[in-house]
């Protein structure tokens, strides 16, 4: 049993890391950029942007210049004549084309060309008169102003819809952030997980051999009756412990590398990358420097704020009754000549004029005022949650400061433990060369040394996830 387990940690490393000559470095810089990269739901996040990028650029076309074109044919067949004037039948073509432009200020400008061609079949003035053919042309451009005075007026409803998309963006954009802010602390502490799920196997591998070699030398001494049996007991329960250790390190190997692998996209739970390892690396003392104000959770409920206060706003702006005065100013000119018709457009003594105002307004104000009574209250959730969002965030930045400042003192402590035992086995080594110590002592002191710097990887591991936290609050 020893055997295998001892067979399988080694096993575990080798497919964990590749040998010396083929080192990879794999920083967490390096592992995080591969996570983001294989995140299909921040792409997701991405084209959602995009998309109300779009949107908000569909906005111009509210003052955009606009073609409106027409196309008719006629073809009127009546009954037999029975009255005077009258025809037998009529057919025709109609083309009426168009093109106008909203300004911001509301100002509606449009110019329109209408060319009217009719033929009349078997026309007839009087009963008594024989039918005859007759066409007739109509040319008639003319020019069109309309001015909302109430509604929409100085261009508030464009402005108030130019609001909304940028705000409903702003939301998109703050999505984001807090999708790829989730990802990268994941990849940190899948990253951190690993490094100290390595270095727990190795030390657990080097615990059990120790353990294993003071058992061997208390079966030795006690076949000379040096020993009595309850020590061969306790080195026996050290050895099983020692290698349910082990065999708990493998397990936790195994589950932290099948999770460094499907955070990238790779279903499988061998890790071929060198990472950096915690046996190596020291903790920084200083507390980060965080911002709670900065989060894009806050940012978010923000734009949320800004979209309910748009949405009032175009509501409110839609509920006034509708009060445009427009004029419009044309030329005509009708003839049964095609060509004389169009040339004689610009004869002064057949103007078309019209001024006038007209009224929209619906009767049931309570009805119209729901909308924006409905985006007033999402507004004053949206405030709502900002506040117990920030208190949330930042009694998780004080909760973890406070960790973080616990978890260093334990890293000092352990740290100077583990100089200690350092200490303690270096003497006993020179005890050794002079004959005044045992084997059984350096190994006990071995076994006291490699369990004093597990727990200086631990608690460099409860520091380093507790960072990997606080980070993401400097986004």
């Amino acid at each position: 049993m020893v055997r295998y387990l001892k067979t399988f940690a080694i096993a575990a490393l080798a497919l964990a890391a590749p040998p010396a000559a083929a080192v990879i470095d794999y920083s967490v810089e390096v592992y995080t950029e591969a996570v983001l990269k294989s995140q299909p739901g921040l792409a997701a996040g991405q084209n959602q942007l995009e998309a109300a990028q779009a949107e908000e650029r569909q906005v111009g076309l509210l003052t955009s210049p606009q073609l409106q074109s027409k196309v008719t044919a006629v073809n009127d067949r009546r009954p037999p004549l029975s009255l005077a004037p009258g025809y037998s039948s009529l057919t025709g073509n109609m083309i009426q084309a168009s093109v106008s432009q909203q300004f911001s200020t509301g100002t509606m400008a449009k110019l329109t060309f209408d060319l009217q061609s009719v033929h009349f079949n078997n026309f007839r003035l009087a009963l008594q008169t024989p039918g005859v053919d007759q066409e007739i042309h109509t040319f008639a451009p003319s020019f069109e102003l309309n001015q909302p005075l109430w509604r929409g007026a100085m261009g508030r409803t464009i402005k108030h819809q130019r609001d909304l998309m940028g705000a409903q963006k702003s939301v998109q954009s703050s999505n984001l952030k807090i999708k790829t802010k989730e990802v990268k602390l994941g990849a940190e502490l899948a990253y951190y997980r690993l490094a100290f799920a390595r270095d727990r196997v190795e030390i657990s591998q080097t615990t059990l051999t120790t353990a294993e070699k003071i058992l061997a030398f208390v079966r030795s001494k006690q076949s000379q009756n040096l020993y009595e049996r309850g020590d061969l007991l306790q080195a026996q329960a050290l050895v099983e412990s020692r290698r349910l250790e082990l065999q708990e390190a493998l397990s936790e190997l195994r589950s932290a590398a099948l999770a460094f692998n499907v955070a990238r996209g790779v279903m499988s739970d061998q890790v071929t990358e060198i990472i950096a390892s915690l046996r190596n690396m020291d903790v920084a003392a200083d507390m980060p420097n965080v911002s709670v104000e900065r989060q894009p959770e806050l940012a978010m409920i923000r734009d949320q704020i800004e979209v309910a206060g748009s949405a009032m706003a175009v509501a409110e702006e839609q509920s006034l009754p509708s009060l445009n005065a427009f004029a419009s100013y044309g030329l005509q000119s009708r003839f049964d000549d095609l060509a004389k018709t169009l040339r004689s457009t610009v004869d002064p003594y057949n103007p078309m004029l019209t001024v006038g105002i007209a009224l929209d307004m619906p009767l049931d104000r309570d009805l119209v005022k729901s909308a924006s009574e409905a985006a007033r209250y999402r507004r004053a959730a949206a405030q709502n949650l900002l506040e117990d969002t920030t208190r949330t965030l930042s009694r998780a930045v004080t909760d973890l400061n406070i960790k973080r400042s616990e978890a260093i003192k334990v890293y000092a402590m352990a740290k100077s433990l583990e100089q200690v035992q350092d200490e303690k086995l270096k003497n006993e080594q020179r005890q050794y060369r002079n004959g005044r110590s045992t084997t059984y002592q350096l190994l006990m002191f071995s076994q006291d040394l490699a369990m004093a710097e597990l727990g200086r990887v631990k608690a460099a591991y409860s520091v380093y996830v507790i960072d990997a936290q606080l980070r993401q609050f400097r986004e």
